[in-house]
């Protein structure tokens, strides 16, 4: 592991640094936003057991600096947020966010250059529930360049580069990845995209005892279509997983994901994957994701797994009310025959959101997620509820209130919890 927490702001700093030397702060556009608000839970522990009750003080921070001009394209978004107790039984936290993103085209449609940089909170025990006991700061810091040879308007080839800092605050699984990627490509119309593409990533984790370093190679051929109501794009090849001493790993690599605008309020989205991989994901897909799809995901163990994925999902707007809702179903298979994390997980989320008027909204979140641990006869059964409204007070104050539960059901008893949280807060914004 690294040793003190602020590893991770040191490379921020440096990102920081690199970034000014390319833009100056007259270019960017700068948006601020304060957060206060109060906090009542009845069960801050998430246990059945002891169970804690207080209130916390929460205080929030973002920035926003965005920058857009013909050869660069900068976003930068920290967060930070503050919780103070009230009976000072749980000590307060302090948690910090970042998304960043710089992507510089040093020579136009030639040389490209990309930093990335993601801090986020993850768990530290997959199983156990999202406490303050149980998070820890990660830190995913990606950059290097695309070498791009045009041989005609149509086709060309592209090299990307790319070198990975994989960072957790509390887990063993730090580990720093080298990767490539080989690209030909055709675009016979605008509308049509086809490559064949190879990969190469080297992994190295720093706790080499506990974790095994690979090396992973991926040839796939991809497919992207877009039509006046309908974008797709299909991937399909081969992956060979070298490791150092556990038997190497083999197996297809199919992905497809499509949209389908059906009207011109609506969208259905489709995405379905099998994979091998590890929980840090394929980082030189990191940019490609799509928004609805996290560019990456932090570990929760080092070992790899056969990874098969399907997502439908709905969205529907008409101005003052609008309908998102997916289900999705997962199968995660780990290395070992036995191992504990094997697991197939089924989600379904429903978000609605109705504006009352120009000033006021309501609008309600929920998430069901049923999880079975196929091997250790451990079945969750989690259900997170979300009721708010929302009000201008002025063009610059927005007041929200909400009402948040959550609920476990788990085959394991001494895991089942209900938590009842009650929240308002006052949030300012400004910005140029």
């Amino acid at each position: 592991m690294h040793g003190p927490k602020n590893v991770f702001r040191n490379r921020i700093i440096f990102t920081l640094v690199f970034i000014s030397k390319v833009i100056t702060a007259n270019a960017l556009q700068i948006n601020t936003q304060l957060d206060f608000g109060v906090e009542y839970s009845d069960n801050i522990t998430r246990s059945d057991v002891v169970k804690i009750s207080d209130y916390a003080r929460v205080y929030g921070l973002i920035f926003n600096l965005n920058h857009q001009s013909k050869n660069v394209a900068l976003n930068i978004e920290p967060r930070l947020v503050y919780r103070d107790y009230d009976k000072e039984i749980i000590d307060d936290q302090l948690y910090e966010y970042l998304d960043a993103s710089l992507l510089w085209q040093i020579v136009p449609r030639n040389i490209i250059f990309t930093i990335e940089d993601y801090v986020d909170q993850a768990p530290i025990d997959i199983f156990a529930p999202s406490t303050p006991f149980n998070l820890q700061t990660t830190n995913v810091a990606i950059g290097g360049p695309d070498f791009i040879i045009n041989f005609n308007s149509t086709q060309r080839m592209e090299l990307i580069a790319r070198y990975a800092d994989f960072y957790y605050e509390i887990s063993n699984t730090d580990n720093k990845r080298y990767g490539a990627r080989l690209s030909l490509i055709s675009e016979p119309k605008q509308s049509s995209k086809y490559s064949v593409n190879l990969d190469s990533v080297d992994i190295n984790y720093e706790e080499f005892l506990v974790n095994e370093d690979y090396k992973r190679h991926d040839g796939y051929l991809q497919i992207n279509k877009e039509h006046i109501n309908l974008d797709y794009e299909i991937l399909a090849g081969y992956t060979n997983i070298d490791r150092e001493v556990s038997e190497d790993k083999n197996g297809e690599l199919f992905s497809l994901s499509m949209e389908i605008e059906a009207s011109s309020r609506s969208v259905f989205i489709l995405l379905g994957y099998s994979q091998y991989t590890d929980s840090s994901r394929n980082f030189l897909l990191s940019r490609a994701y799509q928004d609805y799809i996290r560019r990456f995901d932090t570990a929760v163990t080092s070992e790899i797994f056969l990874d098969r994925y399907l997502f439908a999902g709905y969205r529907w707007s008409n101005g003052l009310m609008s309908i998102e809702t997916n289900i999705s179903t997962g199968k995660e298979d780990y290395d070992l025959g036995f191992d504990p994390l094997d697991r197939k997980i089924d989600r379904l989320r429903l978000n609605l959101r109705r504006n009352i008027s120009n000033l006021a909204a309501i609008y309600a979140n929920t998430e069901w997620r049923y999880t079975d641990y196929r091997n250790t006869n451990r079945k969750d059964d989690d259900v997170d509820l979300i009721f708010g409204a929302s009000y201008l007070l002025s063009r610059s104050l927005y007041l929200t209130t909400e009402y948040r539960r959550f609920q476990r059901d788990s085959t394991f008893e001494f895991d089942n919890y209900i938590e009842n949280i009650g929240y308002i807060n006052i949030t300012y914004r400004s910005g140029r």
